[in-house]
């Protein structure tokens, strides 16, 4: 055995030569084991050495082993005694890692569409609440005839409205969760239309008396990805219309300086609790507090998600029973090559203003 080989196998080549240690004392040091690997070899010997792979003890690797393929070559210059041959050992540790690699990308795969499996039965699970909103309203619609009954037939028409809303929300959530970062297209948007746009959009499923102010300052264009703001922004909207009461206001204040853009959207609401802020992005969590609302615990995930995807930072700040304040700070980034889209055509909202 060479010096190299026996560097690469971590032992020295007085060790491998000198003590004349069998090679299956290398393989493991059990005495069952290497009577096994001893007949083993043996046989391998006898049948002509077809190529062999196991696992090498090595000093020099973090596990202790290594992976070889072994191989017999008769030395050209005893082929007629055969009684000398080449032992050739080839290292697969590069082969090896490659297909641990490969196993890990399946494993993940696999482990992605199982949760996008489960993640779409909830959403369907979730689904149940506003179907059966809709079910019924529309069936006490179908029944308000007389005009003194309008009123009541207004009420259960916005109750379908809102239902409708938390159906297309969540299902914009469980599509963005899902979607490849690749799919992302940066363009030039008016920021501030586009946050006016979606406070549109919000506006007639907001709890009675509610109202949403809006303030902003600076350069009224970014380079960003417009459908991901559009459903970062749909989401915080509608969490600080549903966890507040009636009869509060919503704040969305905006700042673009220095190619940097930073949004907040404040509520009134419930609040929530401190030791529960730094897992509220966690896919399915949901806070203690909001555990008679409705909600699939997918939207602050997925806004956690596209925000960082754009190279962006979103921090929470909350009193219990005073209100939350959510900042997102977005980078003006470079923009995408493909055409641009009009975002409000891309979102517009199959819901129309009465």
């Amino acid at each position: 055995m060479s010096s190299t080989t026996s560097n690469w196998a971590g032992h020295e080549i007085n060790e491998l030569i000198m003590k004349n240690k069998p090679i299956w004392s290398f393989v493991t040091e059990d005495p069952i084991k290497q009577e096994s690997i001893k007949s083993g070899w043996q046989k391998w010997i006898k049948t002509g050495g077809n190529p062999m792979r196991f696992w090498l003890s090595s000093k020099m690797a973090v596990s202790g082993k290594l992976p070889v393929e072994i191989r017999m070559i008769p030395h050209s210059k005893a082929i007629e005694n055969g009684h000398t041959f080449w032992i050739l050992l080839i290292d697969l540790s590069k082969e090896w890692s490659y297909r641990e690699h490969c196993r890990a990308e399946i494993r993940s795969t696999r482990n992605k569409r199982e949760q996008a499996y489960l993640d779409f039965a909830s959403w369907l699970h979730d689904w149940k609440a506003p179907l059966c909103t809709i079910e019924s309203s529309t069936w006490l619609c179908l029944r308000y005839k007389s005009e003194l009954d309008a009123e009541k037939r207004d009420r259960h028409l916005r109750r379908i409205e809102k239902a409708v809303h938390e159906m297309k929300t969540g299902m914009q959530d469980w599509q963005t969760w899902h979607q490849p970062p690749s799919l992302r297209t940066i363009s030039k948007i008016g920021i501030w239309s586009l946050i006016k746009d979606r406070i549109q959009q919000i506006s007639p499923v907001l709890k009675t008396g509610q109202k949403i102010l809006m303030f902003h300052q600076g350069s009224s264009e970014i380079n960003t990805d417009p459908t991901a703001l559009s459903h970062v922004l749909d989401n915080l909207l509608a969490n600080a219309s549903k966890f507040s009461p009636d009869h509060t206001s919503i704040w969305v204040r905006g700042w673009n300086s220095k190619g940097i853009l930073r949004i907040d959207v404040s509520d009134e609401g419930i609040g929530i609790p401190k030791s529960e802020i730094n897992q509220l992005f966690e896919p399915r969590y949901r806070a203690s507090n909001a555990s008679d609302t409705p909600g699939n615990g997918l939207g602050l995930s997925t806004v956690h998600r596209l925000i960082k995807q754009l190279g962006g930072d979103i921090q929470v700040i909350s009193e219990i029973n005073e209100g939350t304040t959510f900042t997102i700070s977005l980078k003006n980034q470079q923009q995408s090559h493909e055409k641009s889209t009009d975002h409000r055509r891309q979102f517009r909202n199959p819901i129309q203003h009465r």
